[in-house]
């Protein structure tokens, strides 16, 4: 009976002291790398949202949106709060409306529809 709670005082000693060695085993990743994998996630979301926020601003969409009753203050919290997956997708559309007025496109009857679908994805999104 002694030898037995012996051997299991030392195995519980062991794993005590074994505990800390396995602990400071090397991570798959060093912590300089995940801090610029974060910062560079950051700056996409950040560009993204900008993108998004360049549209919401320009006069047009003001009107546009005054004439259908929705709220650009409400779409521009919406937006602050969006998860970054959820950006990407409203800012590539809202990046090609902003390339299509800035070079003069007269079409904007299309441009507008988008503008449009962008306001109401935001206003949804969030509730």
């Amino acid at each position: 009976m002694r030898i037995r709670k012996r051997l299991v005082w030392m195995a519980i000693a062991a794993m005590l002291y074994a505990a800390p060695a396995i602990a400071q085993e090397r991570h798959i990743t060093d912590a300089a790398a995940m801090q610029k994998a974060i910062a560079q996630r950051k700056a996409a979301d950040d560009n993204n949202r900008e993108a998004v926020m360049t549209v919401l601003r320009r006069p047009d969409v003001k009107q546009l949106a005054e004439r259908m009753g929705l709220s650009l203050e409400r779409a521009e919290t919406a937006l602050a709060s969006l998860p970054g997956d959820k950006l990407a997708e409203l800012a590539d559309p809202a990046r090609a409306v902003s390339a299509d007025l800035a070079g003069g496109d007269t079409k904007i009857v299309i441009s507008l529809t988008v503008l449009l679908l962008l306001l109401i994805l935001i206003v949804l999104l969030v509730k």
